[in-house]
């Protein structure tokens, strides 16, 4: 019942990545390395992947790795970013002393935050969603730093 031999490839050292069902996955970064992701299969209620990297690391290692989900056009905002009133997405963008509310469409969403159309080019307010709220009702903003 114990292993008698190990076997390790020279060359071709590559990450096996396991997501939920359904997760849009495009790529992997590590390291600074970006990998592309190759479904494998479907295998106890998650999705395999394999992505190819030019690194060595012990059979069996795990490591911290970001995936890609989106690849494509739009803005990245951190959740703290956007609020959410009646189904519908807005950013707080300052207005001299105020704030005022944009709506923007939700392209895709992460674990880091969200890649949305239609937000402006001006600034956006990132903060809790009560302050966001407070914003919104009309309390005053000051920017400092």
């Amino acid at each position: 019942g114990k292993p008698l031999a190990s076997v390790r490839a020279n060359n071709g050292a590559y990450l096996l990545v396991r997501l939920a069902l359904g997760t849009s996955a495009k790529a992997l970064m590590f390291e600074n390395h970006r990998a592309p992701l190759r479904f494998l299969q479907n295998s106890n209620g998650v999705d395999e992947y394999r992505a190819d990297i030019p690194l060595t690391l012990a059979s069996g290692a795990r490591v911290e790795a970001k995936i890609v989900t989106f690849e494509g056009r739009g803005t990245f905002l951190p959740r703290e970013a956007l609020l959410f009133k009646e189904s519908k997405a807005y950013v707080l963008v300052v207005n001299g002393h105020s704030a005022k509310a944009v709506e923007v469409s939700i392209i895709a969403k992460g674990d880091e935050g969200y890649v949305v159309s239609g937000a402006p080019l001006e600034k956006v307010v990132v903060a809790k969603s009560d302050i966001l709220l407070k914003l919104l009702s009309g309390a005053s903003l000051a920017i400092k730093g």
